[in-house]
């Protein structure tokens, strides 16, 4: 079976979604295009920080508008759902498996010997 390898597109669109502030962007624009302005008065992020962001969102085609003060739309609505939903999930399956490598963790060190239990258990059986 031959392996799927990302494209460097796909790998660009995972590194600009990798950032809170851009996911909020989209999640906001899934409801209705909006203008920088709004944007960041909605979100409550800085002009410049917010540029720098749809600059990104622009560069790699999740975010498009006609002219410069122009709303920002979805470029693609139903594949930057599924994107945000595949965020979700993955955000979740990590956050389970570091809450059970913590939980197996503590039960290992709950389990191990120390010095210190070691002679109290040499003391009780001598």
């Amino acid at each position: 079976m031959q392996e799927m390898l990302a494209s460097s597109s796909d790998v660009q669109i995972l590194q600009v979604c990798g950032d809170g502030d851009r996911l909020r962007i989209l999640e906001f624009l899934r409801a209705s295009p909006a203008t920088q302005k709004a944007l960041a008065a909605e979100l409550k992020i800085n002009s410049g920080t917010l540029s720098r962001h749809m600059a990104l969102l622009e560069a790699v085609g999740l975010v498009i508008r006609d002219r410069s003060h122009s709303p920002f739309v979805l470029a693609a609505p139903e594949a930057t759902r599924q994107l945000l939903l595949a965020t979700t999930d993955l955000n979740l399956e990590i956050s389970r498996a570091k809450t059970e490598a913590l939980e197996r963790r503590r039960e290992g060190l709950a389990n191990v010997e120390t010095p210190a239990t070691r002679s109290t258990d040499q003391v009780d059986s001598g």
